[in-house]
């Protein structure tokens, strides 16, 4: 009996999807041949009645002789399934022979090169008929009907669109057939301007979150998924943002039973939206966190291990183990029993933390390739707990320093800093710089602390701990312990720290930890309760592993974990751990520290340790709130760019501090550095308050570091050649071990530059595209201040505060007759409408100065230096038009970026630059004497500007002035001038000589 024969429409549509079912194999296990049933039904994928439909269509199959089926049963559920079955021909669905030579018309003359199957064909000739005969004139209809009308069938189109050999791009779609596919509509509610739409699969939950969710929340659409018809439903989604409800939904969350079908559910859910191009559907973490931890159990047929396995994957890793333990055991968990009670008393479960973080597709564990073994997690069981783990190493020896000549074998955690940023010459200059005769940076005639970043970002941080303690104090008891920096060394407050512990306190602030074993202390931000962790941020540690006991202090089902605070944005990586970027390891490394010295407190040392930044970047997605996630650091972490753990760059750097506190007094820096360690990082630019004491050195080592590209590695791996300085004869960027054609060309460039002997400016004639030669009829050079959102006040946490704006647009233009011609628009407060000010104003001058001229703005030149400010122009401009949507401004802009287009396209190098920055390039064609032009004393870069800028911004709010007419502002303004005329001046200069 052949599928055409078969009585059931469904009984055929399965035949198909058994051709395509494990090709090659004589045998498609149960598993296999039930997914291959739901693609001939998806509707039946969460439905009670899916088994008995399914065993239905198997006898059917089987009574045809399509197929065999096995002795062998599953009995798990009802009714029973074959183990396996076997295709007898493979379904009947065998290749078309001479029958293949065929007239097809030109849409589907692609059809003649494949080797169709028979109802591959047999379809494919209907739908040729449906092409000459109606074509692009039938009516748009949907799916369904177009199905019934070409094959008889109203599901088989819906099977078909599945086959890739035939759906494909130049080959069939649903537009060449006129048909629209439409899903079920469900019941929803708006309820805020949240991107989360937020699933429930039963009735009564689905009341319960419209009663507790708030409006002001992440949760914008709260849908009710009926049972299994969400798995088929779930595209209506993309209708709905069509239509305008779902327009700014970005992220799917989805909550239903602890049952086979409850996961089953979102499973088939999630494959239907990532083919539909929706957001992937992802677990509501803490609700199903509550459900394990509160819900009721009942019965409910076991399932088998390999299956549970597959179905608990979708969730998080922190919740697998306990999902897998009741499916296996023959249990289930009701969704309702995370009810309106619950819900109203715990209203953070509608936080980002919680409902999962936006963008984060799984977390799961680090892969064992990124793993090694750590010592900490290895102390012998003799080793001392508690209090005396404070005052007795591992080997039970005293060591309690009292003194400062004791204190000088002990590391603050703070200290490891600068070994991990590769630039532990600032340690000795903290500890002999000025005996050296080295002056700091705020001790210089030029120092202004109105645009000191680093004093800024200081202050910012205090204030964002403070912030972050004001929220934790809402949720939870906190006892603080340090109240000033010397009680980092003070051992009653170090036993404070263990008191607090052994009482359970939920959180445990400025926590005073010692390691005489590896003696090492500090004040770290938090001490957490490994079961609030669980709760607050269900995705990131296990119900289980937040059980484990701290045996050292009495507790026995829980332990704590380290929380450092950073007023940082942490990236992550796909496991999410902090990456492996100098300054995310410098604070891990830290934190990694206070978890070993926690740990022999409390007899445990917990797996992992945790950093709270801003907010956090995963990848193309970025976080909205400090509360959203941790950055994890594990204490067996392998870093592959460093090849190196946590674990030993933390031994590595406080054996450093150690031997520059015995030896560093008599080392010297000049005219050679005693040690390798003393030659300066120069490209490190997180060196406050050292930046131009170190420049000063590097200038007079002339430092390898100098050179792009060039890093401490690069630098080891020079002396070891026997390349000291950038002016050793044959330094070249093949010696240096840079391999990137663009890097080297660059290096090569800058080598040559500056070993010349007079001043000059390389290559002598630029081969790069020469559009930048022709002097357009208008050329705008334009610079912009702007700044970001690092100025928070802290009032909207956990969200991320502060205003990013344009605030001064500089657009200077050359006349033929070589008049310098310059408009400027600075905002009068730091406000949006004072940004489209100042933008409409900039943007109707250069209009009318294009229409003056006689030609359209789309065909002037705007000229900008890309890394001149922090910000790109052209994203700045951007960012402001997305906050002014109605503006009208044009876009794009006639954009041309000289450093992209021209200095690095070549690239172009001038003698005394080491970068291609504007300022580096611009002082160094000024000192030779190729331009005119060049800056005062003031603000140094954007980044001081933009501190400068907010200094002005509260001055001048305080005195009622307006913030243009502020002095700093105004030199700024100055500045701003400065940064267009001498780009004018550079592309003249070339272009007249190079």
């Amino acid at each position: 009996m052949k599928p055409a024969t078969l009585e059931t429409p469904l009984a055929r549509r399965f035949a198909a999807a058994l051709a395509d079912a494990e090709p090659g194999r004589t045998r498609i296990r149960l598993e296999a041949y039930a997914a291959a049933f739901l693609v001939a039904e998806p509707a039946l994928a969460t439905s009670p009645e899916r088994r008995a439909r399914l065993a239905a269509a198997i006898e059917e199959l089987f009574e045809g002789g399509v197929i065999r089926v096995s002795h062998a049963i599953d009995g798990m559920e009802s009714p029973p399934l074959p183990r396996f079955i076997v295709p007898l021909d493979r379904v009947a669905d065998p290749p078309v022979g001479r029958e293949a030579i065929y007239a097809w018309r030109p849409e589907l003359a692609w059809a003649a090169r494949l080797p169709l199957r028979r109802s591959e064909f047999d379809a494919l000739h209907s739908i040729q008929a449906f092409l000459r005969d109606q074509g692009a004139a039938a009516p748009m209809v949907p799916t369904g009907e177009r199905s019934l009308e070409l094959f008889g069938d109203e599901k088989r189109l819906d099977i078909l669109r599945r086959n890739r050999r035939l759906f494909a791009p130049g080959r069939l779609s649903l537009e060449m057939l006129r048909a629209r596919l439409f899903s079920p509509p469900f019941a929803y509610r708006r309820v805020g301007v949240g991107p989360v739409a937020l699933i429930l699969e039963n009735v009564a939950t689905y009341h319960s979150v419209l009663e507790t969710v708030p409006d002001d929340g992440p949760v914008g659409l709260v849908i009710f998924g009926a049972g299994g018809n969400f798995s088929a439903s779930v595209c209506y989604l993309a209708e709905l943002a069509v239509e305008g409800p779902a327009s700014l939904i970005r992220e799917i969350r989805y909550f239903g039973d602890l049952d086979r079908r409850g996961l089953e559910i979102p499973i088939a859910a999630d494959a239907a939206a990532r083919d539909a191009g929706l957001p992937a559907v992802r677990p509501a973490v803490g609700l199903w966190a509550r459900l394990l931890r509160w819900g009721q159990q009942g019965k409910h047929p076991p399932v088998d291990a390999p299956t549970a396995d597959r179905l608990t994957t979708w969730l998080p890793l922190s919740l697998r183990a306990g999902a897998r333990e009741i499916l296996v055991s023959g249990a289930r968990l009701a969704q309702e029993a995370v009810g309106t009670k619950l819900l109203s008393s715990e209203p953070t479960w509608t936080s980002w933390a919680e409902l999962g973080p936006p963008g984060v597709d799984r977390s799961g564990d680090s892969a064992p390739e990124l793993r090694r073994t750590s010592v900490a997690l290895q102390r012998p069981p003799s080793a001392p707990t508690g209090d005396a783990a404070l005052i007795l190493d591992d080997d039970g020896n005293a060591c309690e320093p009292d003194g400062e000549a004791e204190w000088s074998g002990w590391v603050a955690v703070g200290h490891t800093r600068n070994w991990v940023l590769n630039d532990p010459i600032l340690d000795w200059l903290r500890l002999h710089g000025e005996r050296a005769g080295f002056l700091r940076d705020d001790r210089r005639p030029n120092y202004d602390r109105r645009t000191d970043f680093r004093r800024f970002v200081l202050k910012k941080g205090l204030a964002f701990e403070a912030g972050v303690m004001r929220l934790l104090q809402e949720r939870a008891i906190v006892i603080r312990i340090a109240e000033s920096p010397e009680d980092a060394r003070s051992i009653v407050k170090a036993r404070a720290t263990v008191h607090a512990l052994r009482s359970g306190a939920p959180v445990i602030a400025q926590a005073v930890l010692r390691n005489p074993a590896r003696r090492t202390h500090g004040v770290v931000d938090l001490l957490v309760r490994s079961d609030l962790l669980a709760y607050w941020f269900p995705e990131l540690i296990s119900p289980e592993e937040a059980e484990h006991p701290a045996p050292g202090l009495g507790l026995p089902g829980f332990h704590y974990r380290p929380i450092d605070l950073k007023f940082h944005t942490f990236d992550l990586t796909a496991d999410g751990h902090v990456t492996a970027s100098a300054d995310q390891l410098a604070y891990a490394v830290q934190v990694w520290l206070y978890a070993e010295a926690l740990g022999r407190v409390q007899g445990y040392v917990p797996r992992s340790a945790y950093l709270l930044g801003r907010t956090w970047e995963q990848g193309d997605h970025r976080g909205e709130g400090c509360l959203e996630r941790l950055a994890r650091v594990d204490m067996e972490r392998w870093l592959p760019n460093r090849e190196t753990t946590v674990e030993q760059l933390a031994r590595d750097s406080i054996e450093w501090i150690r031997r520059l506190r015995a030896a560093g007094t008599g080392w010297q820096v000049l005219p050679e550095p005693s040690v390798p360690e003393l030659y300066p990082h120069a490209r490190n630019a997180d060196d406050a308050p050292w930046h131009s004491a170190k420049r000063e050195m590097a200038d007079a080592l002339r430092e390898l570091t100098l050179l792009p590209a060039m890093n401490p590695e690069r630098r080891f791996a020079a002396h070891l050649g026997g390349l000291r300085k950038w002016s050793d004869e044959g330094v070249s960027a093949a010696r240096l071990g840079i391999t990137s054609p663009a890097f080297a060309a660059r290096v090569d460039a800058v080598v040559a530059a500056n070993q010349a002997a007079a001043p000059t400016v390389v290559p002598e004639r630029i081969q790069t595209n020469g559009v930048w030669r022709a002097v357009p009829v208008v050329e705008f050079y334009v610079d912009f201040e702007t700044v970001s959102n690092l100025d928070d006040d802290f009032t909207m946490l956990p969200r991320i505060g502060g205003q990013a704006l344009l605030i001064q647009i500089g657009c200077g233009r050359m006349r033929t007759d070589g008049t310098w011609i310059f408009r400027q628009w600075t905002v009068d407060a730091l406000t949006v409408a004072e940004e489209r000010r100042i933008v409409d104003a900039w943007i109707a001058y250069m209009a009318e100065t294009c229409t003056v001229a006689g030609v359209k703005l789309e065909e002037a030149r705007i000229c900008h230096w890309s890394a001149a400010e922090p910000v790109n122009l052209e994203s700045a401009y951007n960012a402001a038009r997305v906050r002014h949507q109605d503006a009208g401004w044009p876009t794009p802009l006639p954009w041309f970026d000289v450093l992209e287009r021209v200095i690095r396209a070549e690239p172009v190098a001038v003698t005394g630059a080491f970068n291609f920055g504007l300022k580096s390039i611009a002082r160094a064609m000024h000192s030779g004497g190729f331009i005119p032009t060049t800056w005062a004393d003031g603000p140094t870069d954007g980044l001081g500007a933009m501190v400068g800028a907010w200094t002005a911004a509260r001055e001048a709010a305080a005195s009622d002035m307006a913030l243009s007419a502020h002095p700093l502002m105004v030199e700024i303004a100055h500045y701003n001038e400065v940064d267009c005329r001498v780009m004018s001046e550079i592309l003249d200069w070339l272009r007249k000589n190079r």
